[in-house]
């Protein structure tokens, strides 16, 4: 694949194995000719997000741009050997998206917003179909700019009861990150060194004012390691970065 091919993001699902020909969305195409500035024939790199990913040339039309496609494959390009998921509490204002683009560039394979209880975020359920939409194309965009053709896939808040079946899967070590001056726990970083690779980890991480007492007894019921990320208390963001990192250092490709 030649290094002039320039990677445009379409929608989850524009993709299919033997297509020739998509005409492109509006976010899409306004990328491609104005951030891009590429005219006909350009050649492009389509992903979808969901590990598709297609070669062709562009065709500027009148009404639409288009790209001819010369071949869909399916590819794992820029994915870690680990499935790493993030269960995340939701900080205010535009800290949460920067987590949605850090942990897609990290690798993560799956971002679970969470409402907690001392959480100071909670999306109604009224909102969720326009908030739902952005944070997967962050996601996506994300994808694209580190080049990982499979994006992160993003769900809607869920509270921990919720997501009760989710966590009792067997192939799944889970850690929550829970640390209190009365009740030390094991830091991460010894934590991960004392066991072998997974295939799939889970990191918790609670909001400004951490789990509550119930919330960590709820992580110990559903066999999560408690652990903690430091001496210094950690916004959720950095909670969440750092977390990630440290466990696709000793476990996935990181380092």
């Amino acid at each position: 694949m030649s290094s002039s091919h320039r990677r445009v993001v379409v929608p989850r699902g524009a993709l299919r194995p033997g297509m020739s020909r998509l005409v492109l969305p509006p976010e899409a195409a306004h990328y491609a000719t104005v951030v891009l500035r590429l005219g006909t024939d350009a050649p492009v790199i389509l992903i979808d997000g969901s590990g598709l990913v297609a070669t062709g040339h562009l065709e500027l039309g009148d009404a639409e741009v288009a790209a001819h496609l010369d071949a869909v494959t399916e590819r794992d390009e820029g994915e870690s050997p680990l499935a790493l998921e993030l269960w995340s509490a939701i900080p205010k204002g535009d800290r949460w998206e920067w987590i949605l683009q850090k942990a897609t560039e990290l690798g993560a394979t799956v971002i679970q917003p969470l409402h907690t209880a001392r959480g100071d975020v909670r999306i109604p359920p009224e909102r969720l179909p326009s908030r739902l939409p952005r944070w997967q194309r962050v996601a996506d965009e994300a994808a694209r700019q580190c080049r990982r053709a499979r994006a992160p896939e993003v769900f809607p808040p869920r509270t921990l009861a919720e997501l009760a079946h989710h966590a009792a899967a067997p192939d799944a070590i889970g850690f929550a990150a829970h640390s209190t001056p009365a009740a030390p726990v094991l830091p991460l970083a010894l934590a991960l060194a004392r066991q072998p690779a997974p295939p799939r980890a889970i990191l918790a991480v609670g909001p400004e004012g951490g789990f509550t007492d119930a919330e960590a007894a709820w992580f110990a019921t559903a066999n999560f390691a408690l652990v903690s990320l430091g001496p210094r208390i950690l916004r959720v963001e950095t909670a969440a970065v750092l977390g990630v990192g440290l466990i696709q250092h000793a476990w996935g490709d990181l380092g």
